[in-house]
């Protein structure tokens, strides 16, 4: 297939818009949901407004991957913006939690193409002395978003109604929709695309059963197996698709086996900070969560610094190298954070804290661009799409069922403690400061040391993820990075 026709500035600001609204409705919705579960009800479904749109935008990334081989990058994109623009109108005038969590299905089954295809048209756009530093900008996007989310979302809830914080997506994504319709245009690819439908339905009862079943307090054996199971099947299945979904032949490749392994890794830690270092500020140290988001802003600013400084050390020196040092520098975050949560100081504790998350960005900003380019630039147009979306289906696959681990040894070891306590307050009492003052103080202390306890365990636990992450790291074989590749002009 021939270079699509662009003009590349208004392209990448379509997409950087779309990165931009997929990641901000993570973070808006969570500020959200309090007001939306006291108007809708139903408490009791409260994480499957997460989980559902978690579940489907995993389960469709390779899928979507797949499609931009098949049928082009620009269909399969409006495919997926349409779906998520669907979603966000359904989730908008959801009148129950049950119609929401299925608009949130909706809509995760279009936002698992978002990130992508955009990573392979990227791909397509750019050489590889150019893509490091696009990488850059969608890191900062991704930062940004992180950082303005709970403000914009609290701005909807106190200011208008919270079904904004999904409506806004309509005239963003139609927009974005307009710019790749007007600015990006490809040849279809020739030939009748034959789609491996056996293999998404069972990639998607896969991953489904395996997230589902650590997706609880405590582990499901039963889902557990049922994913293993279904894992097995996939992989036979795979190995005879004349187009699979999943290029499970791929991992015959020393370098995309690695690259897979480590963003796995690299994944898990990356959320064990996102999801538990603010319950440690919050829940042992006392902050609100805007000073706790506002400890973690580091992060996005290193991230997008040090994805600049690999485009060049990448060029000068090869990947392995860049992904070695991402993976070692991200292992020192984890121990930094680790030291500062056994320290519990103030003066101490917040320049290690601050450390880990400067590390922790930095880190990950080197390994995440080695990564990306390394894997996009061992196979042809054609395959382009479904190795992208395999490195990123393994960090999200690492990051939720990292999280989910980490979730069940923090509740196994928290639960232990408190049962010792007599009149022990409930898990979600001491993670919230402003419940604080209806728990007698001796007893809120005891508590918050329970608590502490548990956070430094996962914190170990997540020192020996990171290590791991760096040990893979350093198989990594020496690629040197090609000059050129054809991007479009």
């Amino acid at each position: 297939m021939s270079p699509p026709k662009v003009r590349r500035a208004p392209t990448v600001f379509a997409l950087l818009v779309g990165t931009f609204l997929s990641s901000l409705d993570i973070t808006v919705v969570g500020t959200a949901m309090p007001r939306i579960v006291s108007e809708l009800h139903g408490m009791e479904l409260y994480a499957w407004v997460f989980s559902g749109y978690l579940l489907a935008s995993t389960a469709t990334v390779p899928i979507y991957g797949k499609l931009a081989d098949l049928i082009g990058r620009r269909a399969s994109y409006f495919i997926g913006l349409g779906l998520f623009l669907v979603g966000s109108g359904l989730c908008g005038f959801a009148t129950s939690m049950p119609m929401l969590i299925a608009a949130r299905i909706v809509q995760g089954a279009g936002g698992g193409a978002l990130f992508p295809v955009t990573q392979t048209i990227m791909g397509d756009l750019f050489t590889v002395e150019e893509r490091a530093r696009v990488q850059g900008l969608f890191a900062l996007v991704w930062g940004v978003s992180s950082v303005i989310g709970p403000g914009v979302g609290g701005a909807f809830v106190t200011y208008w109604h919270w079904r904004w914080a999904f409506l806004i997506n309509l005239p963003l994504g139609v927009g974005v929709a307009l710019l790749i319709a007007t600015f990006y245009q490809e040849k279809a690819p020739r030939g009748r695309p034959t789609f491996d439908v056996a293999g998404a339905l069972l990639l998607a009862a896969t991953l489904a059963l395996l997230l589902a079943g650590l997706g609880r307090r405590g582990a499901d054996p039963a889902l557990l197996l049922g994913g293993v199971v279904f894992a097995a099947l996939l992989y036979f299945v795979e190995r005879r698709a004349a187009a699979p979904v999943l290029p499970v032949d791929l991992f015959g490749d020393r370098v995309f086996a690695i690259a897979c392994a480590a963003n796995f890794l690299l994944g898990a830690v990356l959320f064990a900070f996102i999801a538990y270092v603010p319950l440690y500020l919050q829940g042992v140290l006392g902050l609100s969560p805007f000073v706790a988001g506002m400890l973690g802003v580091p992060v996005s600013f290193a991230w997008t610094a040090m994805s600049f400084v690999a485009g060049r050390w990448i060029l000068a020196s090869g990947y392995r190298k860049v992904l070695r040092a991402g993976a070692f520098v991200v292992g020192l975050a984890a121990l930094a954070t680790t030291a500062a949560a056994l320290t519990q100081g103030p003066v101490p504790g917040w320049i290690l804290f601050e450390g880990g998350q400067v590390f922790l960005g930095a880190g990950m900003g080197l390994a995440s661009t080695a990564l990306i380019i390394v894997v996009q630039d061992r196979v042809a147009w054609d395959r382009r799409g479904a190795v992208t979306a395999t490195l990123q289906l393994t960090r999200q696959i690492g990051m939720t069922l990292g999280t989910a681990a980490l979730g069940v040894l923090l509740m196994a070891l928290l639960t232990t403690r408190l049962a010792d306590l007599p009149s022990a307050p409930p898990p979600e009492a001491l993670v919230d400061p402003t419940r604080w003052s209806s728990i007698p103080p001796p007893l809120l202390a005891s508590a918050r040391a329970a608590l502490a306890h548990a956070l430094v365990r996962v914190a170990f636990a997540t020192v020996a993820l990171a290590l791991l992450a760096s040990a893979i790291a350093f198989a990594f074989p020496d690629v040197r990075a090609k000059r050129s590749d054809g991007a479009a002009e």
